[in-house]
C-alpha cells in the first residue's frame, strides 16, 4: 500500500515537473514569435504617439483597422475578458485619450475553459476573489493551486499542439498574418462555405461561448465596471462596441442562452456610465454574410466599414466633451 502510495505520489511529481519544464521552455524560447512580442516590435517601430486603443478579445483583434482611427493601436487578444482588459488599461493608460472596449453576447459569461480562466486571471485578480464571486471558494482555492503548479492540465488543444507541433497553438490566422497597428485582419469569406457547413458551424462557435456556467459571470461583470470606472477617473473617452455577428449566430446562441437578459444588464451597467457611448452594430452585416470570416468574426472589409462607423463614434465623444 505505502509502495503503491510512493509510486502515485512520484508519478505525479514527475507530472508536474514536466508541466513546469515545458512551460519555461515555451516561456524562454517560443514566446519571442507570439502576438505580445510582435506587438513589442512593432510598437517600437511606431512614429508618434498612439491616443487610442482597442481592447478585447478576438472579435476586436480582427474587427478593427486602427489607421482608420488615427493614432491608435489594437491591444486585443484572443480571449482577452474583462479582468485582461482591466489590467491593461491600467498600465497602458499614460498619453491615451479614447478607448474602444468591446461588451458582446459571452463578455459577461463564464470563460469556456474553467482551467483555463482559472490560469488566465491569475495574474489580474486573485483566486480567493474569484471563488467568492462564484460560490466557490474552496473549489477554486484548490484548483487555483494547481493550475499554478501545473498550468496545462485540463487543457487538451495544449497538449495536442505541443505532440503535434512542438508548441503550444496559437490560433492559425493570428500566427500567420502581418500586424497593422496591432491588428490582425483576415480575407477569408466564410460565404464561400456550403451552407450545411456554415450552419454547423455557427452552432459550435455559440455552444464554444455559452456552454460554461448558466449565468452571468460576476467576474467579468466586475472587472467590465472597472474598466469604464478606471477610463473615467483618468478622463479617457469610451465607446463600447457590440461586434457584427451572422444571423446564424445570434439564433445559435438565443437557443442556448437568454440574449435579451444579456442585454437588459448590460444597458444596466452603461447606464451608471452616461459619457460611454454604446455602438451595437451586431445586425451590421446580416444581410452581407461576404463580410464575415466566420459567423462571429468579420473579415477585412466588414473590419473596414466597422471602423468607420467607430471612428464617427469616436468623433461625437470627442464633440461632447466626454
Amino acid at each position: 500500500m505505502v509502495r503503491n502510495l510512493a509510486m502515485l505520489l512520484a508519478l505525479l511529481i514527475g507530472g508536474l515537473l514536466v508541466h513546469r519544464g515545458l512551460d519555461d521552455w515555451y516561456r524562454y524560447t517560443v514566446h519571442g514569435d507570439s502576438l505580445p512580442e510582435r506587438r513589442e516590435r512593432e510598437r517600437a517601430e511606431l512614429l508618434g504617439g498612439i491616443d487610442t486603443l482597442v481592447l478585447g478579445d478576438s472579435h476586436a483583434l480582427s474587427g478593427v483597422e486602427p489607421p482608420l482611427l488615427g493614432a491608435a493601436y489594437d491591444l486585443a487578444l484572443p480571449g482577452q475578458f474583462p479582468p485582461l482588459v482591466h489590467a491593461v488599461l491600467a498600465s497602458e493608460l499614460d498619453g491615451i485619450e479614447r478607448v474602444v472596449l468591446q461588451a458582446d453576447l459571452h463578455t459577461l459569461w463564464p470563460h469556456p475553459q474553467r482551467w483555463f480562466a482559472l490560469r488566465y486571471y491569475a495574474p489580474f485578480t486573485d483566486f480567493s476573489t474569484l471563488g467568492r464571486q462564484r460560490g466557490e471558494p474552496l473549489s477554486y482555492a484548490a484548483r487555483g493551486w494547481l493550475g499554478r503548479s501545473a498550468p496545462y492540465v485540463g487543457r487538451r488543444s495544449t497538449v495536442l499542439g505541443y505532440l503535434a507541433h512542438g508548441r503550444p497553438p496559437e490560433l492559425g490566422w493570428v500566427r500567420e498574418r502581418p500586424l497593422e497597428r496591432g491588428a490582425v485582419l483576415s480575407d477569408l469569406r466564410w460565404i464561400d462555405l456550403p451552407a450545411d457547413e456554415r450552419a454547423r458551424v455557427a452552432a459550435e462557435r455559440a455552444e464554444l461561448h455559452f456552454h460554461a456556467g448558466d449565468a452571468i459571470d460576476a467576474v467579468a461583470e466586475t472587472y467590465l465596471v472597472r474598466a469604464l470606472q478606471l477610463a473615467r477617473a483618468r478622463g479617457v473617452g469610451v465607446v463600447v462596441v457590440q461586434y457584427p455577428v451572422s444571423p446564424a449566430y445570434l439564433a445559435a446562441a438565443r437557443a442556448r442562452v437568454d440574449v435579451d437578459a444579456l442585454d437588459r444588464r448590460l444597458a444596466e451597467l452603461l447606464a451608471a456610465h452616461p459619457e460611454v457611448r454604446r455602438l451595437d452594430a451586431r445586425d451590421l452585416f446580416f444581410d452581407r454574410p461576404e463580410r464575415f470570416a466566420d459567423p462571429d468574426h468579420i473579415n477585412r472589409h466588414g473590419a473596414r466599414e466597422l471602423t468607420q462607423r467607430i471612428r464617427s463614434e469616436l468623433e461625437a465623444l470627442e464633440a461632447s466633451g466626454a
